[in-house]
């Protein structure tokens, strides 16, 4: 059982077999042996807003949270020089995303819809980023 939205998504995303490694917030400078953080990793944050939502008897007994989901990668292989984007990543990420319920999520999950998403390139530090974020309604 995870402790917080963020890390029910966390979780969920490593078990889809991508081999991509999953942070909370952001990511490690270096991995645990010493060798810098290479791409491609993803980066979750959690409870950037939350909305409280009424029931049918007038009490506030669910909330929709705001979690946002940051796919990280390279655009161009820094040792080939071949492009290194993978286009089906994030969509990857995406619609499984929208297709759970987090049963691992500390309070019942009744929905994920996508809130938002975009895509942008930095050329100047090859880096591309797909920010995907979900509205997640869940019990309080």
């Amino acid at each position: 059982m995870a402790s917080t939205t963020a890390g029910a998504v966390k979780a969920f995303i490593e078990t889809l077999g991508l081999s991509v490694p999953c942070f909370r917030d952001e990511a490690p400078v270096n991995k645990s042996d010493g060798t810098p953080q290479s791409r491609p990793y993803v980066v979750i944050q959690d409870s950037l807003g939350d909305f409280p939502l009424r029931t049918g008897d007038n009490k506030y007994k669910r909330t929709t949270e705001l979690v946002q989901v940051d796919v990280y990668e390279n655009i161009i292989n820094p040792t080939t020089g071949a492009r290194d984007e993978s286009y089906s990543l994030a969509k990857t990420i995406f619609r499984s995303l929208t297709s759970t319920r987090l049963t691992t999520a500390p309070e019942r999950v009744w929905q994920l819809r996508e809130f938002g998403r975009l895509r942008s390139r930095n050329a100047e530090i090859n880096e591309i980023r797909t920010t995907i974020t979900l509205s997640v309604v869940r019990d309080l």
